[in-house]
């Protein structure tokens, strides 16, 4: 599921240079448990923090300097996701998603913001990539557990179920012993 939030934010304007910020940014992205993907005006990535290296099973020297749309090319509603954004200067997010990474399906929730320059012009994207595998995995338990406890109700109402006409059948083998 798509959804496009139609407002567009402008860019707040700096009073003074801003300071040695880089080291400290680097450290905050590289410290997140998400993936998150920065890419230029031409779409091609510029940042690959840690946990998209982890994500994608791809080290960060190979995925950058790289269009995105190429990175993500088996899960193409990445780079259709990241294009759009940049163009249309407009936030974009999909509840959920499959990631293409090899053979394996990783579910994720995705979400792309643009990068303001000082122009009014959207220099790139920022990608978010959330790994949703642990909750999917604790949904399946939970269905799992609702089925079990289910399945045990039945078991045992179909025990009680046998049981009662069972009882009435030992009763007369009982008078029948006793007579014969």
């Amino acid at each position: 599921m798509l959804v496009n939030r139609q407002r567009r934010r402008k860019p707040r304007r700096l009073t003074r240079p801003a300071a040695p910020v880089p080291d400290v940014l680097g450290n905050v992205l590289a410290s997140l448990g998400d993936a998150v993907i920065l890419t230029d005006e031409d779409d091609s990535v510029t940042l690959f923090n840690p946990a998209a290296e982890e994500l994608t099973g791809l080290p960060a020297t190979q995925a950058l300097h790289r269009p995105c749309a190429d990175v993500f090319v088996a899960t193409p509603t990445v780079g259709a996701m990241v294009q759009r954004t940049r163009t249309l200067g407009q936030s974009q997010s999909c509840g959920e998603e499959n990631l293409v990474v090899g053979r394996r399906r990783i579910p994720v929730r995705l979400s792309c913001s643009p990068i303001w320059g000082t122009a009014d012009r959207v220099q790139g994207a920022a990608l978010v990539i959330q790994d949703l595998s642990y909750q999917k995995k604790l949904e399946d338990e939970s269905r799992r557990n609702e089925t079990l406890a289910r399945l045990g109700c039945l078991a045992a109402g179909l025990a009680h179920e046998i049981k009662n006409p069972l009882g009435g059948i030992k009763g007369a083998a009982q008078l029948l012993a006793k007579r014969f």
